[in-house]
């Protein structure tokens, strides 16, 4: 890393500086072409510092700035406010940016430039605002930014979500913005595969391996399965796509290939199901699946972050409160699509389970109609 301690700094003196590098190191380039074709990372770093400290001399900035070591973001610091991070490339203007968490960002930098390199032979050398080369995010370990030095005015990733770089990077969860900016982007059959997990503190981890459903241990299928239950809660319907989401899910969220999705839930023909001493009779597999399973999905349910509810479920009102009510009634729902004639079943079902105290109210009124008891 770069760091400058000098503290009365203003913009154009600032971009005079950085432009004054730009020549110097144009000029190292003239007197040997080949040289920073052959320059790493951190020697490139070192160039921009000699070039830094050789414009500085006469200026404000004279003798001030440093060379340090680290992981710290940006490379540059002048001022506790004026920042420039350094970046390179063989063959183009674009590179893999900074974390958009930016958790290694150093206290009081509220202006960054980007100084790139674009180390051919011959070499050249561009910097500019930061948040104006952003033009999307990929994801390594953590989500980062996309690096373009000829991105269009008007075109970053920050002017495609209609908010700023600077407003964006001051929320506490900024991954949920692009998260659902992203969502909002994809087409049918597309999911952010990175989610929640990608970099947050306290959020849920990604796979990173990825398996074949018959390679699973046999509790572990199980535990999938009650969590699918709980996340789409629309396989218990009619719809013929039914299942798509789900294989999405379980590739994206999971890390699980399972091309024949379907199997697990209804394959095997029909059962026979017993609730508190009544007995259903030709009941689709799927349903005896969540009779067999039926806490671990209620567990899932109440564990499910309501904001992801509210997407998977394609509904507004969830919150923590009312999560499990949503979910019975949208089990109740679809079901109902499934089990033309035999209705009561998945009401007998649920309402055994949860109790009069945890039934939703469109629960309880169905547990009436059918005559149905609580307790089991």
């Amino acid at each position: 890393m770069i760091l400058s301690s000098n503290n009365t700094p203003i913009d154009k003196e600032f971009e005079k500086l950085l432009a004054d590098a730009q020549l110097f190191l144009e000029k190292k380039n003239k007197s040997a072409p080949d040289y920073f074709s052959k320059r790493t990372p951190p020697e490139f770093e070192k160039d921009v510092h000699a070039a830094m400290c050789e414009a500085s001399k006469n200026t404000p900035f004279e003798d001030t700035i440093q060379l340090v070591s680290g992981h710290s973001f940006p490379d540059i610091i002048s001022n506790n406010n004026y920042g420039v991070e350094v970046k390179k490339s063989k063959d183009n203007w674009k590179s893999t940016g900074n974390s958009v968490l930016e958790s290694t960002r150093i206290d009081g930098i509220e202006r960054i430039y980007l100084f790139f390199g674009r180390l051919t032979i011959p070499a050249e050398f561009r910097f500019r605002k930061y948040e104006e080369c952003l033009h999307e995010v990929a994801v390594t370990h953590s989500p980062r930014y996309l690096i373009d030095m000829e991105l269009e005015e008007g075109k970053s990733i920050f002017d495609k979500m209609k908010t700023s770089y600077h407003e964006l990077r001051k929320k506490e969860k900024p991954i949920k913005l692009f998260v659902n900016y992203y969502r909002e982007e994809a087409k049918a059959g597309q999911e952010p595969w990175w989610m929640e997990g990608a970099g947050e503190e306290d959020e849920g981890l990604l796979e990173p391996n990825m398996s074949l459903w018959n390679s699973l241990e046999e509790d572990d299928k199980q535990t999938i399965i009650a969590d699918a239950m709980a996340w789409f809660p629309k396989i218990f319907g009619i719809n013929p796509q039914k299942y798509q989401d789900l294989a999405l899910w379980l590739a994206s969220r999971k890390g699980v290939i399972y091309p024949n999705v379907r199997d697990s839930f209804s394959s095997g023909g029909q059962e026979t199901i017993e609730i508190a001493g009544v007995t259903y009779e030709n009941i689709p597999k799927i349903f005896y699946i969540l009779n067999n399973n039926i806490s671990k999905v209620i567990r899932a349910v109440k564990r499910l972050d309501p904001d992801e509810a509210k997407h998977f479920w394609k509904v507004e009102d969830v919150d923590a409160e009312t999560i499990l009510s949503k979910w019975l009634d949208l089990v109740i729902s679809f079901s109902e699509e499934s089990l033309p004639g035999d209705e009561k079943v998945i009401v007998h079902m649920l309402g055994a389970f949860v109790g009069e105290s945890g039934s939703s109210e469109y629960l309880k009124g169905k547990m009436k109609e059918y005559n149905l008891q609580y307790s089991s």
